[in-house]
């Protein structure tokens, strides 16, 4: 019998989605807002047009798991299970959401909306962000060797209070790292 990998068109509004495991689904146009998932288990799913306002990942983990085009709003990552955890967002609007104190390294960010986001404490050796909205987003204690900020923009991340190394920027993101030593450069 075929497994059925596709669902379509679901409304999880304010579901708690406690102790479950989803491996190789793929869910569109599927609407989980203000769900609670609590020690899940998401394993390469892939998950289109979705929308996740004001969602908490409690214990969850993700393995494997790409969000194309989805609204996380609001969404509290900060709370998931590190253990091999690897996601990858492509067009999608994350802002006001928490990834503090996560495990990010290797993140692909494509054609984001990440503003007013805080990366505190978070781990963000590899991350790339292309094409991504960084305005009013916080790094904090944030470690990003390696990470590539070459086609962001609007971000303004201090270079005290983050660990860089090989880190890479355009030249136009200068000002986003000299903002807080109030000088003027001349681009």
């Amino acid at each position: 019998m075929k497994k059925d990998t596709h669902r379509k068109n679901i409304e999880f509004k304010e579901t708690q989605l406690r102790h479950k495991e989803f491996a190789g689904i793929t869910f569109a146009d599927c609407s989980f807002i203000d769900c609670e998932f609590t020690e899940t288990l998401l394993s390469d799913c892939v998950f289109e047009r979705c929308n996740f306002n004001m969602v908490h990942f409690a214990q969850t983990r993700l393995n494997g798991v790409v969000f194309h085009n989805c609204k996380l709003t609001g969404t509290d990552f900060s709370d998931c299970n590190d253990l091999l955890m690897t996601v990858r967002f492509e067009q999608c609007l994350l802002d006001y959401a928490s990834l503090s104190r996560k495990n990010f390294s290797q993140t692909m960010f494509n054609t984001c909306s990440i503003k007013d986001v805080e990366f505190s404490e978070t781990n963000l050796t590899g991350a790339i962000f292309t094409d991504c909205n960084l305005e009013h987003t916080i790094f904090q204690r944030a470690n990003l060797t390696e990470t590539d900020f070459r086609t962001a923009q609007n971000y303004s991340i201090n270079l005290d209070a983050n660990f860089l190394k090989k880190t890479r920027f355009s030249l136009s993101g200068l000002p986003g790292l000299l903002e807080r030593y109030d000088i003027e450069i001349d681009l």
